[in-house]
């Protein structure tokens, strides 16, 4: 959670949190704090970009994040889906913020030409230019501010 802190100090706009495998994420969660449940409690309020109030032991460390915007997104086997939440996860509504999707895959999927139609192709193509050139502002931004990118 100290790691997180620092980066959503050093990005205000929020993050998006890439975890290849949840549940061992879930299962380190508060490995380090000896408080249980410090850490999801902590998450619920990034789902709604709450403020964060890091207390650290060495004072001039310590961290006033006014919005906290935590999304995570990853992976998780099936099989250990059923592990993964608790009834308190349920009850608090951590499990409830995420959005789970069972997805089979028969072939691997290739985006080319001989894949994709030529009108699909050209649509991915002209969102991939509109894209860059998209200019992105934090949500604090005022008319005429600097952009974030």
């Amino acid at each position: 959670m100290e790691a997180l802190a620092d980066i959503l100090n050093d990005n205000p706009g929020g993050i998006l949190w890439y975890v290849d495998e949840l549940s061992g994420m879930f299962s380190d969660f508060d490995k380090y704090s000896g408080k249980v449940g410090g850490t999801k409690d902590r998450l619920l309020s990034a789902y709604d970009c709450s403020k964060w109030d890091i207390n650290r032991k060495d004072k001039s460390k310590n961290i006033y994040i006014p919005h906290a915007c935590v999304g995570i997104y990853g992976g998780i086997q099936p099989k250990r889906l059923s592990t993964a939440f608790s009834q308190s996860d349920k009850d608090s509504g951590f499990l409830q913020r995420f959005i789970l999707i069972g997805a089979s895959i028969e072939k691997a999927p290739l985006l080319n030409s001989h894949e994709m139609s030529e009108e699909s192709l050209a649509i991915l193509k002209a969102i991939v230019k509109h894209l860059g050139t998209m200019t992105v502002f934090d949500g604090n931004a005022q008319s005429g501010d600097a952009p974030l990118v």
